[in-house]
């Protein structure tokens, strides 16, 4: 069984400089769905309920390392890669008795 990993949203940002010089006719604000705080549990296989789709694809190559301990990381700093408002995200090894599915 797959081991737990507990994400939280550690950072929500906004590159105006970007937005400035290539969507400068369109506004862009911060992702609309996650806000700094936010805690989802997850495994390697399984999308967390209310987690978006797209950071998660982003993000699942990150999670096998620390839900499995590879390498001692129990611990990592990883985000999606959308190029105008990234979510940063903090992925922690939790015991499978934690969390909230």
């Amino acid at each position: 069984m797959a081991n737990l990993c507990k994400i939280t949203v550690v950072k929500c940002s906004l590159q105006v400089d970007l937005i400035s010089e290539f969507h400068a006719h369109t506004e862009i604000k911060r992702c609309p769905i996650f806000s700094r705080g936010q805690e989802f549990y997850g495994t390697t296989t399984q999308l967390p309920k209310g987690f978006c789709a797209w950071a998660y694809a982003d993000i699942a190559k990150d999670l096998a390392p620390v839900a499995y301990d590879e390498s001692g990381q129990t611990t990592k700093i990883t985000c999606c890669t959308s190029g105008f408002h990234n979510v940063y995200f903090k992925l922690e090894a939790v015991d499978n008795t934690e969390g909230n599915g």
